[in-house]
């Protein structure tokens, strides 16, 4: 369901509530929202979109609760096609049936009172006193997410393979300085380097994988990585890898940010906050590292202001756990020409046999 949206009228994301309180519908009285009149329901159609997909049209649900008050069902939005069927994109991850979980991007609260750690807070106040200032607007941050469901939504790969191949990656990986000559025709003194130049030997006669191989970022991974990620099956994710260059920006921007701040990361949260603030100066900054610099000194030197906003601050990384999702699409883009683990032994003990020994 769509716990918040954006209002184009207020220039913010909000909940329900949030929303019919801006509008003037006393939900002290109605907060289940119930009671609303078909004025309000135009003003949301016309008014409402999905902060993702981008996609209008919405109609209010009211809450529900259970014989004891207990909540069954919070007041939300829903977005529907002139026949009442879900209207949201296939991709967009906000929807009702059977959303899309993008796995390789995650969404950051920048309220303040939801920010838990040094890091998260220093953000969120900077956040914070962008918006108060008008340096950048919650439609930015909008249209941030959006910029990045109009490229994923185009470029959704299946992935389905196991831990099995990632040796035999490994073994293609590192030989990046391969005498294919030398490797196929071996001769050699001692028995200490037979196993090695096998090796080499089954990797120069599938030549065209190696190349695909050496031409990928060599980012790590591991084994139980893999195995969590396909601990359910095959998936679909979205091919992260059409943003990369990106990416680079963002690590470029933040190294920046945490030599001026004189501070460190603390984990995968601290990480992906810093992620999302730094995408979306960029963003804003039409991707120029340093535009985004000058930005984010004019946003730390600025009058701090107590902004009353009554609505959310919901940013979006776009590039969380970016090097093990790019991995993980690189060996599943060679994985079909790879030898799994128990073949590349009987590879390597053939070529061992028929190497030429002084």
């Amino acid at each position: 369901m769509a716990i918040t949206v954006f209002s184009k009228k207020f220039f913010r994301e909000v909940d329900a509530l949030q929303y019919f309180s801006l509008i003037g519908h006393n939900v002290k009285q109605d907060q289940e929202l119930k009671l609303i009149t078909d004025i309000e329901r135009s003003i949301v159609r016309a008014d409402i979109s999905c902060p993702s997909c981008g996609v209008t049209n919405a109609i209010i649900v009211s809450g529900a609760k259970g014989h004891r008050n207990s909540s069954l069902r919070q007041p939300h939005f829903r977005f529907i096609d002139e026949n009442g069927n879900e209207s949201h994109d296939e991709f967009c991850d906000l929807k009702t049936v059977k959303p899309f979980k993008d796995e390789t991007s995650h969404y950051e609260s920048f309220t303040l009172n939801k920010s838990n750690t040094d890091t998260t807070r220093i953000i969120g106040k900077l956040i914070s006193n962008a918006l108060s200032n008008n340096i950048i607007n919650v439609s930015d941050i909008v249209g941030f997410r959006q910029w990045h469901f109009n490229i994923k939504k185009n470029n959704i790969v299946y992935v389905d393979f196991n831990s099995d191949k990632l040796h035999p990656y490994l073994v293609y990986r590192h030989r990046e300085n391969l005498d294919l000559n030398l490797a196929l025709s071996p001769t050699v003194d001692s028995k200490s380097v037979i196993n090695k130049l096998a090796l080499d030997k089954v990797v120069a006669l599938n030549k065209g994988t190696l190349d695909r191989i050496l031409q990928q970022p060599k980012f790590k991974m591991k084994e139980r990585e893999l195995d969590k990620f396909f601990k359910n099956g095959g998936k679909s994710i979205f091919d992260v890898r059409k943003i990369i260059k990106e990416y680079y920006l963002v690590n470029m921007l933040g190294n920046a940010m945490l030599d001026s701040f004189n501070c460190s990361l603390r984990g995968i949260k601290d990480t992906s906050a810093l992620q999302a603030y730094c995408g979306l100066l960029l963003y804003v900054n039409e991707w120029s590292v340093d535009n985004s610099i000058e930005m984010c000194n004019k946003i730390i030197n600025c009058k701090i202001n107590e902004p009353a906003i009554l609505g959310n601050i919901i940013g979006l990384n776009p590039f969380y756990k970016f090097e093990l999702y790019s991995a993980i699409l690189d060996i599943n883009e060679v994985q079909t020409d790879l030898p799994s683990s128990e073949k590349l032994k009987e590879l390597m003990q053939e070529a061992a046999n028929s190497i030429v020994q002084k």
